[in-house]
């Protein structure tokens, strides 16, 4: 073999060898930093896990809440819904029979007042008639009493 490519391996070798031990020193600085970010992590980790546990058990009572809250909703609405049914039917019939008494009232208590009118401004006409009648009366005396004198 040519001096020169045994030159050439030596060198290649040698740049291998270097770079080995340049990626093993990085490791170790990496592995010693890992393990520091970890010492601080681990206590972290396990809060973390313990919010997470406690969010479950939240959104399993909540899901649990809402659907009690839709039951009651449910019901509460068709309770409502009954109760806007009968006010509607009792403000109906209440109003029917305020109309039935406003004409039953018109029908009892008007006719006799226009009868009981009428009766009035008959006798007031006949007492005009009667007063007229008198006073005519009267002038005739007064006149023949005159004459009589």
């Amino acid at each position: 073999m040519p001096t020169a490519a045994l030159v050439a391996l030596i060198v290649i070798g040698a740049v291998n060898v270097l770079v080995l031990v340049a990626l093993t020193v990085a490791i170790f600085a990496i592995k010693g930093q890992v393990e520091k970010v970890m010492a601080v992590a681990r206590p972290t980790i396990g809060k973390v896990e313990q919010v997470a546990d406690d969010v479950k058990t939240v959104t399993k009572e909540t899901g649990a809440i809402v659907t009690r809250v839709e039951e009651l909703v449910d019901r509460v609405g068709s309770r409502v819904e009954a109760i806007a049914d009968t006010g509607e039917k009792t403000v109906k019939d209440l109003s029917h029979r305020v109309q039935v008494t406003s004409q039953v009232v018109q029908e009892t208590v008007t006719s006799p007042v226009i009868g009981v009118a009428g009766l009035l401004a008959g006798i007031g006409r006949g007492i005009s008639v009667l007063r007229s009648y008198g006073d005519v009366q009267g002038n005739k005396e007064q006149k023949s009493d005159g004459e009589k004198e």
